[in-house]
């Protein structure tokens, strides 16, 4: 599944923020108890999976530092953690699923999820819409 170990991630993340261990603990403490705003979208790129691998890590790089995912057949999933909302300080788990489509063209699934605080940004929802635009073009 494309959310399984999300919510850790992005507590590990909003901790990362909170600097010491007592910021640490409160943030992760409270990061276990907000609610999660999810964007996705779904596009088909008319090239061949391995190009469109390609395109995706570029696009992804982007945002952050990207290790290669393995060699596979079948489904090819791509897992980042991003920045998001106002300055980029909220994290943001990006998971993007290739596949093959119909002839000579790859099926991409973006998912982005973050983590919603008192002020809702829709950092989720905006990246995974940022990201389906720039895949586009």
């Amino acid at each position: 599944m494309l959310h399984n170990g999300e919510d850790e991630l992005l507590v590990e993340g909003l901790g990362a923020l909170g600097g010491s261990a007592g910021g640490r603990f409160g943030a992760r403490l409270v990061a276990k108890i907000l609610p999660k705003n999810v964007g996705e979208a779904d596009l088909v790129l008319p090239m061949e999976p391995d190009a469109a691998l390609s395109h995706v890590l570029a696009v992804l790089s982007k945002y952050a530092r990207i290790d290669p995912p393995p060699a596979g057949d079948g489904q090819v999933l791509v897992r980042v953690m991003a920045g998001g909302g106002h300055a980029n300080l909220n994290p943001v788990v990006v998971t993007v699923a290739l596949s093959a489509a119909a002839p000579a063209g790859t099926a991409v699934h973006i998912r982005a999820a973050a983590k919603e605080g008192l002020i809702k940004q829709r950092a989720g929802t905006k990246l995974a819409d940022n990201i389906r635009v720039r895949l586009a073009g």
